[in-house]
C-alpha cells in the first residue's frame, strides 16, 4: 500500500513472477497517481491483457461447445440402455465435475425455463461459432429421451458427459446394479422391461422403451446370446462408439455413414 501511495508500485516480489508483463503494464497504468496521466476505463478495456483474455475465452467456449456437440451427436444414436445408464451416472456426479457443462446449459437456456428447444440450441451453437447439423430438429428428437419435446437439464448432462468419466468401472458398476434388480449378476430382458417400462422408474431415468426396443438392445449387447447381459458385455457397450441402425439419422446429424 505504501508503494501505491508513493505511486511507485513494485512487481519484484516472488508473488508476481507468474503474472504476465501485459497484466503488470495494465496495473501500472491504472495505479498512476496523476489522474491526467492515468489510463481511462476505455483504454484499460483495450489493453493487450484484456483483449487477449477475451479472445482466449471465446476460443475456449468454441472448443467446449464443439466437444459437447460431438457428444450430443453420439448420444443421439445410442441404444436406450446406454442412454438410461448415462442418466444414472450423471445423477451421481458432483457439481464440480460437471461445472462447465452446467454453465454452458445455463448460457444456452435463453428463457431460463430449465430446458433447451431447437431455437436455443441453434443460437448457442451460432454464438460459439460451431457448425449446426443439417437436421438439428431430428437430432433433438433422439436426444429427448423422455419425449417431452425439449432437452431438459438432466438429459443435457447425461448426453454431454466426458467419456473419461462415464467409462470408469466403478461408475458403470453402479449403473449396472441399478438394472440388475434381482442381484443375480446379469441384466435380463424382463428386468429391462420392468425398469424402463414402468412409468415412475423410466421417468426417473429419463428413458422409456417398448418391448421391441428391448429386443434390439438384447441383440446388440448380449454378445454371447445367452439371453442375459453380464457386466463385461455392459462395459463393452459403454466403451464402444454407438452404431446407428439408420444411416440416414447419422448423415442428418453430421456423423456420416458407417464403414
Amino acid at each position: 500500500l505504501d508503494s501505491v501511495k508513493r505511486a511507485k508500485p513494485s512487481f519484484d516480489h516472488k508473488d508476481w513472477k507468474r503474472i504476465s508483463a501485459e497484466a503488470k503494464h495494465l496495473l501500472q497504468g491504472l495505479l498512476t497517481r496523476d489522474p491526467a496521466s492515468r489510463i481511462s476505463a476505455a483504454e484499460a478495456l483495450r489493453s493487450t491483457w484484456i483483449t487477449c483474455a477475451q479472445h482466449d475465452k471465446v476460443g475456449d467456449d468454441a472448443v467446449l461447445t464443439g466437444n459437447v456437440m460431438s457428444s450430443l451427436k453420439s448420444f443421439a444414436v445410442m441404444n436406450k440402455l446406454k442412454k438410461a445408464s448415462l442418466n444414472v451416472i450423471a445423477s451421481q456426479l458432483s457439481d464440480t465435475s460437471i461445472k462447465e457443462l452446467k454453465e454452458l446449459f445455463i448460457a444456452m437456456d435463453d428463457n431460463q425455463d430449465g430446458t433447451l428447444n431447437v431455437g436455443e440450441m441453434k443460437e448457442g451453437l451460432k454464438r460459439a461459432g460451431v457448425a449446426i447439423p443439417p437436421d438439428l430438429s431430428e437430432m433433438m428428437d433422439h436426444l429427448d429421451t423422455d419425449g417431452s419435446g425439449v432437452l431438459d437439464y438432466s438429459e443435457f448432462i447425461a448426453a454431454t458427459l466426458d467419456k473419461r468419466l462415464f467409462i470408469q468401472e466403478d461408475m458403470c458398476w453402479r449403473a449396472f446394479k441399478t438394472f440388475d434388480t434381482d442381484g443375480g449378476g446379469t441384466i435380463t430382458k424382463d428386468e429391462l422391461l420392468q425398469l424402463l417400462g414402468i412409468s415412475d422408474v423410466s421417468e426417473a431415468m429419463q428413458v422409456k422403451v417398448t418391448e421391441a426396443e428391448v429386443d434390439l438392445i438384447m441383440k446388440e449387447v448380449d454378445l454371447n446370446r445367452d439371453g442375459k447381459i453380464d457386466f463385461d458385455e455392459f462395459m463393452q457397450m459403454m466403451r464402444k462408439m454407438p452404431n446407428a441402425r439408420n444411416d440416414k439419422i447419422r448423415k442428418n446429424i453430421g456423423l456420416g455413414k458407417r464403414h
